[in-house]
Protein backbone atom coordinates (compact mmCIF):
# COMPACT_ATOMS: atom_id res chain seq x y z
CA UNK A 1 0.00 0.00 0.00
CA UNK A 2 1.60 3.67 -0.97
CA UNK A 3 1.05 6.38 1.07
CA UNK A 4 -2.12 8.60 0.81
CA UNK A 5 -0.72 11.46 3.65
CA UNK A 6 2.77 12.44 4.92
CA UNK A 7 3.51 13.94 8.05
CA UNK A 8 5.87 14.66 10.01
CA UNK A 9 9.86 15.42 10.04
CA UNK A 10 12.71 12.97 11.30
CA UNK A 11 16.13 11.20 11.42
CA UNK A 12 17.68 14.31 9.93
CA UNK A 13 21.60 13.16 8.87
CA UNK A 14 24.66 15.56 6.94
CA UNK A 15 27.11 13.91 5.33
CA UNK A 16 30.08 16.25 3.97
CA UNK A 17 30.94 16.32 0.42
CA UNK A 18 34.08 15.91 -0.77
CA UNK A 19 34.93 16.48 -4.87
CA UNK A 20 37.72 15.91 -6.80
CA UNK A 21 37.16 16.87 -10.28
CA UNK A 22 34.56 14.29 -11.36
CA UNK A 23 34.18 12.29 -8.25
CA UNK A 24 32.10 12.81 -5.27
CA UNK A 25 32.60 10.86 -1.69
CA UNK A 26 30.15 11.18 0.98
CA UNK A 27 31.79 11.26 4.70
CA UNK A 28 29.67 9.25 7.81
CA UNK A 29 26.41 10.40 8.28
CA UNK A 30 26.11 12.30 11.46
CA UNK A 31 22.72 12.82 13.26
CA UNK A 32 20.84 16.25 13.83
CA UNK A 33 18.62 15.68 16.36
CA UNK A 34 15.54 17.94 16.74
CA UNK A 35 14.00 18.39 13.42
CA UNK A 36 11.44 21.07 13.94
CA UNK A 37 10.50 21.32 9.87
CA UNK A 38 11.40 21.48 6.67
CA UNK A 39 10.31 23.55 3.66
CA UNK A 40 12.23 23.61 0.22
CA UNK A 41 10.46 24.52 -2.98
CA UNK A 42 11.95 23.33 -6.40
CA UNK A 43 14.67 25.31 -8.14
CA UNK A 44 14.68 25.77 -12.19
CA UNK A 45 12.29 26.48 -14.94
CA UNK A 46 10.14 24.80 -18.11
CA UNK A 47 10.11 26.36 -21.21
CA UNK A 48 7.22 25.42 -23.94
CA UNK A 49 7.86 25.84 -27.72
CA UNK A 50 5.43 26.59 -29.40
CA UNK A 51 4.80 24.81 -33.22
CA UNK A 52 1.59 23.88 -35.32
CA UNK A 53 -0.26 26.35 -33.12
CA UNK A 54 0.28 23.71 -30.26
CA UNK A 55 1.96 26.23 -27.18
CA UNK A 56 2.89 22.61 -25.79
CA UNK A 57 4.37 21.18 -29.07
CA UNK A 58 7.64 20.57 -27.02
CA UNK A 59 8.35 20.90 -23.28
CA UNK A 60 11.24 21.18 -21.98
CA UNK A 61 12.27 21.66 -18.02
CA UNK A 62 15.61 21.72 -16.05
CA UNK A 63 15.35 20.37 -12.65
CA UNK A 64 17.97 22.85 -10.61
CA UNK A 65 17.45 21.71 -6.80
CA UNK A 66 15.36 23.16 -4.09
CA UNK A 67 15.74 26.19 -1.73
CA UNK A 68 14.10 26.56 1.49
CA UNK A 69 14.22 26.46 5.12
CA UNK A 70 15.41 23.82 7.93
CA UNK A 71 14.17 24.38 11.04
CA UNK A 72 15.43 22.58 13.93
CA UNK A 73 15.44 23.08 17.64
CA UNK A 74 19.11 23.80 17.87
CA UNK A 75 22.33 23.71 15.13
CA UNK A 76 24.35 21.14 16.28
CA UNK A 77 28.31 22.16 17.44
CA UNK A 78 29.11 19.25 14.82
CA UNK A 79 27.30 20.29 11.88
CA UNK A 80 28.64 24.08 12.57
CA UNK A 81 32.22 22.63 12.51
CA UNK A 82 31.95 20.38 9.96
CA UNK A 83 29.91 22.21 7.71
CA UNK A 84 29.92 25.67 8.67
CA UNK A 85 33.62 26.09 8.94
CA UNK A 86 33.60 26.91 13.00
CA UNK A 87 36.55 26.76 14.61
CA UNK A 88 37.11 25.98 18.39
CA UNK A 89 39.90 27.61 20.22
CA UNK A 90 42.38 26.00 22.80
CA UNK A 91 39.55 25.91 25.53
CA UNK A 92 37.39 24.40 23.54
CA UNK A 93 34.99 27.57 22.53
CA UNK A 94 33.67 27.81 19.23
CA UNK A 95 34.22 30.86 16.73
CA UNK A 96 33.34 32.06 13.25
CA UNK A 97 36.06 33.89 10.98
CA UNK A 98 35.19 36.18 8.57
CA UNK A 99 36.32 33.64 6.25
CA UNK A 100 34.90 30.36 6.99
CA UNK A 101 36.26 26.81 4.98
CA UNK A 102 32.17 26.16 4.42
CA UNK A 103 31.56 22.60 3.50
CA UNK A 104 28.69 21.16 0.63
CA UNK A 105 26.82 18.17 2.18
CA UNK A 106 24.03 15.49 1.76
CA UNK A 107 20.95 16.42 3.41
CA UNK A 108 19.05 12.81 4.90
CA UNK A 109 15.68 12.97 6.43
CA UNK A 110 12.49 10.55 7.05
CA UNK A 111 8.78 11.75 6.43
CA UNK A 112 6.11 9.47 8.09
CA UNK A 113 3.48 8.10 5.89
CA UNK A 114 0.06 6.37 6.86
CA UNK A 115 1.18 3.32 5.41
CA UNK A 116 5.12 4.00 5.34
CA UNK A 117 7.74 5.95 6.32
CA UNK A 118 9.76 7.57 3.22
CA UNK A 119 13.68 8.50 3.57
CA UNK A 120 14.89 11.62 1.30
CA UNK A 121 18.37 12.29 0.53
CA UNK A 122 19.35 15.78 -1.11
CA UNK A 123 22.75 14.75 -2.38
CA UNK A 124 24.64 18.41 -3.00
CA UNK A 125 23.44 21.02 -0.26
CA UNK A 126 24.80 24.04 1.10
CA UNK A 127 23.48 25.86 4.28
CA UNK A 128 23.72 29.63 5.64
CA UNK A 129 24.97 30.40 8.63
CA UNK A 130 23.03 30.28 11.87
CA UNK A 131 21.44 33.42 13.14
CA UNK A 132 21.65 34.38 16.41
CA UNK A 133 18.10 34.53 18.14
CA UNK A 134 16.51 33.89 21.44
CA UNK A 135 13.53 35.72 23.69
CA UNK A 136 13.20 36.15 27.16
CA UNK A 137 11.53 34.05 29.30
CA UNK A 138 7.93 34.54 31.14
CA UNK A 139 5.36 32.68 32.71
CA UNK A 140 6.16 29.75 29.98
CA UNK A 141 9.23 28.74 28.76
CA UNK A 142 8.95 28.74 24.95
CA UNK A 143 11.69 26.97 23.03
CA UNK A 144 13.62 29.41 20.22
CA UNK A 145 14.57 27.28 17.20
CA UNK A 146 17.53 27.93 14.81
CA UNK A 147 16.61 28.01 11.16
CA UNK A 148 18.88 27.91 8.33
CA UNK A 149 18.29 28.52 4.52
CA UNK A 150 19.57 25.02 2.39
CA UNK A 151 20.10 24.80 -1.32
CA UNK A 152 19.84 21.41 -2.88
CA UNK A 153 21.62 21.07 -6.27
CA UNK A 154 22.80 18.13 -8.68
CA UNK A 155 25.43 16.01 -7.84
CA UNK A 156 28.78 16.76 -9.62
CA UNK A 157 29.24 12.89 -10.54
CA UNK A 158 25.19 11.74 -11.27
CA UNK A 159 23.42 14.89 -11.50
CA UNK A 160 20.77 13.54 -9.21
CA UNK A 161 19.43 16.11 -7.29
CA UNK A 162 16.98 13.91 -4.46
CA UNK A 163 16.12 10.68 -4.09
CA UNK A 164 13.44 8.92 -1.86
CA UNK A 165 12.44 5.00 -0.70
CA UNK A 166 9.63 3.82 0.99
CA UNK A 167 10.02 1.16 3.66
CA UNK A 168 9.95 -1.68 1.88
CA UNK A 169 12.38 -3.85 4.43
CA UNK A 170 15.24 -3.50 1.98
CA UNK A 171 19.09 -3.25 3.27
CA UNK A 172 18.66 -0.18 1.25
CA UNK A 173 16.12 1.37 3.43
CA UNK A 174 16.89 -0.19 7.09
CA UNK A 175 20.85 1.13 6.31
CA UNK A 176 19.76 4.48 4.42
CA UNK A 177 21.67 6.52 7.59
CA UNK A 178 24.35 4.63 7.76
CA UNK A 179 26.17 5.61 4.09
CA UNK A 180 24.56 8.15 1.70
CA UNK A 181 22.66 6.41 -0.70
CA UNK A 182 24.30 5.58 -4.33
CA UNK A 183 21.77 5.41 -6.80
CA UNK A 184 21.57 1.97 -8.95
CA UNK A 185 21.69 3.82 -12.73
Amino acid sequence: MANKVKFGLSKCYYAKVTISGSTVTYGTPTAMLGAVSMSLDPSGSSSNFSADNNANYFTSGGAVGYSGDLEMALINDDFKKDILGYLADGNNALYETDSPTVHNFALMFQFDGDAKNTRHVLYNCTATRVPLNSETTGDTKDPTTDTIEITAGPAVDTGAVHAYLEDDGSANYTGWYSAVYALSI
